[in-house]
């Protein structure tokens, strides 16, 4: 999850010198907290040769649509984008092609449907009336049918726009993958996703409308969440600043219906620019991530203020994309919200519970005491002693329901610290003042100027120096830390540190190494600070 990590769970069964290190750590896993000095160690994904699974990104680029009247759900290409226009009438949702529509009027431009039939053992013989139609799904009781015109709906007659007919017939070869993605989507949502306000309205503290907290306009955007009930969603502001509003919003003043974004009051830059004014050669910045709230717009242009009160600068409208990414909601924790309020697994309300249920069966320990040592609203704070008298403390917050009915789960610093000390060798602990962090995206340039040295280098090389194939971690989000790591004091081993890298995708650990030397430390820490540099890592400070 895209999580930002609190102060991490600590064992106390190290040394003297090693329960000192415990607020070392927690400024390391707390990216809130400031940092000074030059920047030490770490890198990267690209060490060790544990090979991730890539994922494919085919489906994340194209244009999902949630039918309003009923049950359905299918993806458009992106190549159809502004290109398109959608109805629903009962359950029918009918596409068309824009252009011809506006220009010859209804009866025209019909791209194909989809309908929902009550029944699911009906056959191809039940549904040819009318023709040119087939099945596309069935299943718990219905069957979606795919429909297209059986009459010209596109201007090849006398006097036509041929260039409106070819384009036509050239969205028409989509058709095939369209059906293929259908499927239905019931109200209890699985996805997060990104709504458009249609009516000023009010982010509610909860569903019942007690406690308004923010103003909504129309056009705004919002992070559908979880599916409260049938009046109300509960939502994320696209974030300007952290942390993020959450609350409850009325399904009626909300809508999926991508056709309506292009007015919409917030953005994100798909290109990475951002302009002094209107002219192409005044960048202001590159490499721009943020959410930023669009002012006015300008012919191609729109003013828009970014994050941090930096207002009146520039985007080409072209360049804006409005699939904002939700910042801290993990799906799998709405699923569990949605399992409690049905009745089901209520000791997720407990964090207590939560704590033996994480300590037991994740980390895999037996016996000993807990204590709930504090919780309010934003967090709680559990002590495991375990029967050879060790602490454990386990951070827990609530990810999607603030308040009394919200879930709790243990957070992400506390799991990736306990991973951390789980594979340190048992005669040996984490050095004082030893460690930092980093999160990675790495991407396919491989070329680069070190900032430090003023020489350029390449990624793969320099990776290959440490025993890596880069390669292996092109594309992925990781989070990355070195610690030195040292005997135990009054081990019969020299006293001597030597610095590990451990790599996370998420929480998952996903690879770890003796880096032998500091030597190679500092190779590590040299491409880590290139990559920081130019704007391909997230220093975690």
């Amino acid at each position: 999850m895209n999580k930002i990590l609190k102060p991490p769970a600590l064992s106390t069964s190290f040394s003297e010198n090693g329960k000192r290190a415990k607020k070392r750590f927690e400024n390391i896993l707390n990216i809130k907290a400031k940092k000074t000095g030059a920047l030490a160690f770490v890198s990267i994904l690209i060490f060790v040769g544990v090979v991730g699974m890539l994922v494919g990104f085919n489906s994340q680029n194209n244009i999902p649509y949630f039918c309003q009247s009923f049950e359905c759900y299918f993806e458009l290409p992106r190549s159809w984008e502004n290109k398109y226009e959608i109805e629903e009438r009962n359950n029918i949702v009918y596409v068309y092609h824009k252009a011809i529509r506006q220009e010859y009027g209804v009866g025209t431009g019909l791209l194909f449907y989809i309908e929902m039939l009550e029944g699911d053992n009906l056959t191809h013989e039940d549904i040819t009336d009318p023709g040119n139609r087939s099945i596309a799904l069935q299943g718990d009781g219905y069957t979606y049918i795919f429909g297209m015109p059986t009459d010209v709906q596109y201007p090849i007659w006398e006097g036509g726009n041929k260039a409106m007919a070819d384009d036509y017939m050239k969205m028409s070869e989509d058709n095939e993958q369209i059906k293929k993605s259908i499927r239905r989507v019931t109200a209890n949502m699985t996805d997060t996703r990104t709504a458009i306000v249609t009516e000023d309205t009010d982010l509610l503290a909860d569903p019942q409308g007690n406690g308004v907290g923010v103003e909504l306009m129309k056009n705004d955007l919002v992070y559908v969440i979880y599916d409260e009930n049938d009046d109300f969603y509960y939502v994320q502001l696209p974030v300007m600043s952290i942390p993020p509003t959450e609350g409850y919003i009325s399904k009626k003043a909300v809508s999926f219906d991508k056709n309506l974004f292009d007015n919409a009051n917030f953005g994100i830059v798909k290109t990475g620019k951002i302009y002094k004014s209107t002219n192409e050669k005044d960048i202001y910045q590159e490499g721009h991530k943020n959410v930023f709230r669009i002012i006015k717009r300008q012919g191609e242009w729109a003013e828009v203020n970014l994050v941090g009160g930096d207002d009146g600068k520039w985007v080409k409208i072209s360049d804006i994309s409005y699939e904002l990414i939700p910042y801290n909601i993990d799906p799998s924790y709405t699923d569990m919200q949605k399992e409690v309020d049905n009745g089901r697994q209520l000791w997720r309300l407990n964090p207590l519970e939560v704590a033996q249920d994480y300590v037991f069966n994740t980390i895999k320990k037996s016996g000993g005491t807990f204590e709930l040592t504090h919780s309010d609203d934003d967090g709680s704070m559990v002590t495991y002693t375990s029967d050879e008298n060790e602490d454990t403390i386990i951070h827990l917050y609530r990810p999607v329901k603030k308040g009394s009915g919200g879930i709790w789960v243990v957070d992400d610093s506390t799991i990736i610290m306990d991973k951390i000390l789980s594979v340190i060798p048992a005669n040996k602990q984490i050095a004082v003042n030893s460690g930092m962090g980093w999160k990675i995206h790495l991407k396919e340039l491989m070329d680069y100027q070190d900032y430090n040295y003023g020489e350029g280098f390449n990624l793969e090389q320099e990776a290959k120096k440490l025993g890596i194939n880069i390669y292996d971690y092109v594309g992925h989000v990781l989070n990355v830390f070195i610690y030195g790591v040292e005997p135990l004091p009054y081990s019969s081993q020299s006293y001597t540190s030597s610095p590990y890298i451990f790599v996370f995708e998420g929480t998952n650990l996903i690879a770890y190494k003796d880096l032998k030397n500091w030597d190679n430390e500092r190779i590590a820490r040299n491409v880590l600070i290139t990559l920081y540099e130019q704007s391909n890592a997230h220093f975690y400070k």
